[in-house]
């Protein structure tokens, strides 16, 4: 179809130089035209792909914030828990202030009253191995339980 309209205008302009340069020039540039247009698509393309990047970059920046958020919040309890101790090393052992403190919060006295009106009145050392058998559950007569 094409090489027929190229011999028409041939034809037409009596096969000049002119028009047949012409002819060429317009054909060469319809080709440049639709690359071009071509190009001008990858390009938007492209530009899209580095959105998505740059998208996906600020998701990474917050994900990598929010662990290292979490790293420290880890940390802080972590240091906490570690450099306060809630059971001295005396003996018999006790509680600590920080270990008074866990008890009130966690209502240890409520966890196990039985245990509370049995020790009332027993020396230190008593307490602390009964205590120690409570937690360790060696005759399973007991039930812990915890607040809601």
């Amino acid at each position: 179809m094409m090489t027929e309209f190229i011999l028409k205008l041939v034809e037409e302009f009596g096969g000049s130089f002119v028009a047949i340069s012409l002819i060429v020039i317009g054909a060469a540039l319809s080709f440049l035209l639709k690359h071009i247009l071509k190009i001008l698509r990858i390009g938007v393309w492209i530009g899209k792909v580095d959105t998505k990047i740059s998208e996906f970059d600020k998701f990474m920046k917050r994900v990598d914030d929010s662990l290292k958020s979490i790293d420290r919040k880890f940390t802080k309890i972590f240091d906490t828990l570690t450099k306060k101790q809630a059971i001295a090393s005396d003996s018999p052992l006790q509680l600590t202030n920080f270990g008074n403190e866990i008890s009130d919060t966690v209502g240890a006295e409520e966890l196990a009253p039985e245990l509370f009106d049995e020790l009332a009145s027993k020396d230190e050392y008593t307490i602390q191995e009964r205590c120690s058998e409570y937690v360790r559950n060696e005759n399973g007569n007991h039930q812990v339980k915890l607040k809601r």
